[in-house]
């Protein structure tokens, strides 16, 4: 994860330079603002220590609170994810399907501090890109023992937590923007890598 975080230093350094003009020139409004979004989410498999989880599709939901300046946003995050396992890989022996017999569910609690810079289009649209940075609290639950599976029955994981966002958002009043995007979310699992890809929709109100 050290080598994630090492990664992620240009991209905050090149996003401070970027933003730099665009704080200048005070395009956009100012000031505070709150959004929410719902998500689909689709995590990449889980392996490590001969097992592995191919998730099913699931939902998130993320809640935000920041501060805008210009064309510049800065926020705190709260994110929720859940997805159930489809199959499971034992120690490396062939896959099976997690069946009504054994349900296995994944969830996931983020914190996350985030940083935006948006780019206006025209008539009311613009597009964005953003990053964070922050933890992620992560379980892994099996409704009952499933022999010799590691990752099942552990307890909560903490583990560093990063994302990067891209997407659109469209002004539907002064106060209210409709927005969509796509996010990368990286974080960490029992020594194992957990990636998730995310479409998400939402809205936002500055106050």
């Amino acid at each position: 994860m050290k080598s994630v975080f090492r990664a992620c230093i240009p991209g905050l350094a090149l996003a401070v330079l970027l933003a730099s003009p665009v704080l200048a020139q005070h395009r956009g409004p100012q000031g505070l603002y709150a959004s929410a979004s719902g998500s689909l989410v689709l995590p990449q498999d889980l392996k490590g220590q001969g097992d592995k989880l191919e998730f099913e599709n699931g939902f998130g939901v993320n809640v935000m609170g920041g501060y805008r300046f210009g064309n510049f946003l800065a926020e705190l995050e709260v994110g929720y994810r859940n997805a159930d396992v489809e199959e499971i890989v034992v120690d490396g022996n062939a896959p099976r399907p997690s069946d009504s017999d054994v349900s296995i569910d994944f969830t996931a609690w983020s914190f996350m501090a985030n940083s935006y810079l948006g780019l206006p289009i025209d008539g009311g649209l613009t597009a964005y890109i953003g990053m964070g940075l922050g933890l992620a609290l992560t379980e892994v639950e099996a409704s009952k023992a499933v022999p010799g599976l590691q990752f099942a029955g552990a307890g909560t994981d903490t583990a560093f937590a990063y994302q990067f966002m891209a997407g659109a958002a469209y002004a539907l009043t002064d106060a209210v923007e409709l927005f969509g995007g796509y996010r990368f979310v990286g974080s960490g699992y029992e020594s194992s890598d957990l990636r998730m890809h995310e479409f998400e929709a939402g809205l936002l109100f500055a106050f």
